[in-house]
């Protein structure tokens, strides 16, 4: 995993849990990543997230851009049976359409 993904787990908790995490118990954090950064491993970074507070926490990055349909990697980052549930989500160059793909 890249060095920029390694540190997304860590840095996304802990910047929104902060020292007073009585503010984010039971919600959701909901990162975006706005960067390349290799090979994305959804259950390598939900098995390195720090104790956290959050109910859930989520991954959401721009994969690909293929005849101008955007292409989205979803990820849950709870283990659920082993493996973080990870979805692609295609959106239409219209945006009038879209599909979702159960990944893992």
């Amino acid at each position: 995993m890249s060095s920029e993904y390694r540190g997304l787990d860590h840095q996304g908790c802990s910047d929104k849990q902060g020292s007073n995490n009585v503010g984010y118990a039971g919600k959701t954090l909901v990162v975006f990543l706005n960067r390349g950064g290799g090979e994305w491993k959804p259950n390598r970074v939900a098995r390195n997230l720090p104790p956290h507070d959050f109910g859930a926490a989520w991954v959401v990055g721009l994969c690909t851009v293929d005849n101008g349909e955007h292409i989205y990697g979803v990820a849950n980052l709870h283990l659920d049976g082993g493996d973080s549930p990870t979805w692609t989500v295609r959106i239409a160059k219209d945006l009038g359409s879209w599909s979702v793909k159960r990944v893992q």
